[in-house]
């Protein structure tokens, strides 16, 4: 299912409860990449989730969709106690493992978590320059 919304000329869309998408989905998005400048996608597209606490591999869907120029938001992130036990439960290392894969940025429940993470990364930066 494709949802498409538009506000002040800013469009952004999803599909909605896929855990992959095919090669023709992804098609489907070209030709509206002219009018999207980003895509807000569910995390466990990215890396799926599963009942037993743990992730899978990367799905290569950010890498993608940025070869499309488009801007990647993932949703939604969260100071649950059902982190994946591979994130040591900590949304920290959660929102590092996703910045790490290019995501544009965070949707969140949590947004001071996300802001303390930001500025870190910020300043690790800057640090590093």
């Amino acid at each position: 299912m494709l949802y498409l919304f538009r506000k002040l000329n800013y469009y952004l869309f999803c599909f909605v409860d896929l855990l992959t998408w095919t090669e023709e989905q992804l098609e489907s998005i070209i030709c509206l990449k002219e009018i999207l400048s980003g895509v807000g996608i569910w995390k466990n597209q990215v890396l799926p989730y599963y009942e037993n606490r743990t992730i899978g591999a990367n799905t290569g869907l950010v890498a993608k969709l940025h070869k499309m120029n488009l801007k990647v938001q993932v949703y939604t992130f969260r100071n649950d106690d059902t982190l994946p036990f591979q994130q040591m439960q900590d949304p920290y290392y959660e929102l590092d493992t996703f910045y790490n894969l290019g995501v544009d940025s965070f949707f969140t429940d949590f947004p001071p978590t996300v802001i303390r993470f930001l500025d870190h990364k910020q300043s690790e930066l800057q640090d590093s320059s």
